[in-house]
């Protein structure tokens, strides 16, 4: 006698209803039990001792068998969840895998659209910080220059507004930054006149105090010459009183040559004197005639910068109206306004080889 004649082993595929089903494997158990109870049971004999031994082992063969099948059945259960998660990834990524196909168009559109608006809020960001960006008169004025070639068009779609606001800001805040930069540089420059100024008076009061030093210390040593040779004409006289005849003819002439050369030298004094007030004179004259070529200049820098901001103001109006009058001829022809105004705007910037625009 075999397993197989005790009872049927389930089929893998039948297994997994007799173990996984409550109760599923007790008819089996019932169908040995009754098996078994058929089976006799002699021990009196060596045969029958022998043949209760083998129908035993029948017993633990089905057990084994039965035990086999339930564990190659958990095994292969036991399979299943990783198989059930490997399915789920593969599902997963090629289900994502369709929908990234499907939207890309939707998501092509969706990135480049917050490209587009990043880059407009970059550029109006931008030109609200070209205050920030210059310093000096003419770098504001290039700087104004431009923010006035900003061009406020169709192509900027619903930026248009902020374009506009941000330009005229930008335009506003540069303008008043450049009147103010101006009137300092003018109160500079008047500073810079008054200590001018300054310096000539101290240089001419320095020099008239040399000069009246310079006329005093020459009125003292004439004055102490002529004591001394008061003096020695006094001693010599008192002296050589005895020789008085002899000598008045000579000291008279001595004393004639004496008063000449001290008259001439009060009149070469009074002449260096009025030499110094003519230079003076000419100082004073050469700073009048200088601040009036400051103020003269001053005033063809303000009239420059007039001219200029009105130049450029005429050339922002030619532009405005070529562009205008092109729009309308490529209109007149049959293209769409905005078409029309967005090729205007590439060829204006350059962005179309071999195509330029005569202003």
């Amino acid at each position: 006698m075999s397993a197989q004649e005790l009872i049927t082993i389930p089929s893998p595929q039948t297994a997994l209803q007799v173990f996984s089903t409550e109760g599923g494997i007790d008819p089996l158990i019932e169908r040995v039990r009754e098996r078994v109870a058929d089976l006799p049971t002699d021990i009196s004999t060596a045969k029958g001792r022998a043949e209760l031994r083998a129908n035993a082992f029948l017993i633990t063969r089905t057990k084994t068998a039965l035990e086999a099948r339930g564990k190659e059945l958990a095994a292969e259960q036991k399979l299943i969840p990783g198989r059930i998660d490997a399915c789920r990834r593969r599902t997963w990524a090629a289900l994502e895998a369709i929908h990234d196909a499907y939207r890309r168009p939707l998501t092509e559109w969706e990135d480049a659209e917050k490209a587009r608006k990043a880059r407009h809020r970059a550029e109006i960001d931008r030109i609200y910080a070209l205050p920030k960006d210059s310093a000096t008169a003419d770098e504001i004025a290039a700087t104004i220059d431009s923010a006035e070639g900003i061009i406020i068009g169709a192509d900027l779609k619903e930026f248009t507004a902020e374009y506009a606001v941000a330009k005229d800001t930008a335009l506003r805040e540069l303008r008043a930054k450049l009147a103010e930069r101006l009137r300092l540089d003018a109160e500079e420059a008047e500073r810079a006149r008054h200590l001018q100024e300054a310096q000539e008076r101290a240089a001419r009061e320095r020099e008239d105090r040399i000069r009246a030093e310079a006329v005093a210390a020459e009125r003292a040593r004439a004055e102490r010459d002529a004591a001394e040779e008061r003096a020695r004409v006094e001693r010599g006289a008192a002296a050589e009183r005895h020789r008085v005849e002899m000598e008045v003819a000579r000291a008279e002439a001595a004393a004639r040559a004496e008063r000449e050369a001290a008259d001439r030298r009060e009149r070469e004094l009074r002449e260096a004197a009025e030499s110094d007030r003519r230079r003076a004179v000419d100082a004073e004259r050469r700073a009048a005639e200088a601040e009036q070529r400051a103020r003269e200049e001053a005033k063809a820098e303000a009239d420059r910068i007039a001219a200029e901001a009105k130049r450029r103001e005429d050339d922002t109006r030619r532009r405005a109206k070529v562009e205008r009058e092109a729009v309308a001829a490529l209109v007149a022809d049959g293209i769409a306004e905005d078409i029309a105004k967005r090729a205007f705007a590439l060829i204006a910037r350059r962005a179309v080889p071999h195509v330029s625009i005569a202003y």
